[in-house]
């Protein structure tokens, strides 16, 4: 289970370099385990389950500006 939330997040961040926007769909893994309709419309082999749940797109807008932050104060040693 964890290496595939390691992979979604992989998979995020290499989005991210190509452009691409994501968002964790947390509530359709819970979703999928107590309404059977869900996987039964997912069509997935028997004994498989869902793990984690991406949605990936182009924005539809871009954010130029971000917003204004006190610098932190911190300390290497």
């Amino acid at each position: 289970m964890y290496v595939c939330i390691i992979a979604a997040h992989t998979v995020t961040l290499t989005a991210r370099t190509m452009g691409l926007e994501s968002c964790y769909i947390g509530v359709l893994e819970i979703s999928a385990q107590y309404y059977p309709p869900i996987m039964d419309e997912l069509n997935l082999p028997p004994k498989h389950k869902i793990f984690s749940v991406l949605a990936l797109g182009y924005p539809e807008q871009k954010y130029l500006r971000t917003v204004d932050r006190q610098p932190m104060k911190v300390r290497w040693e």
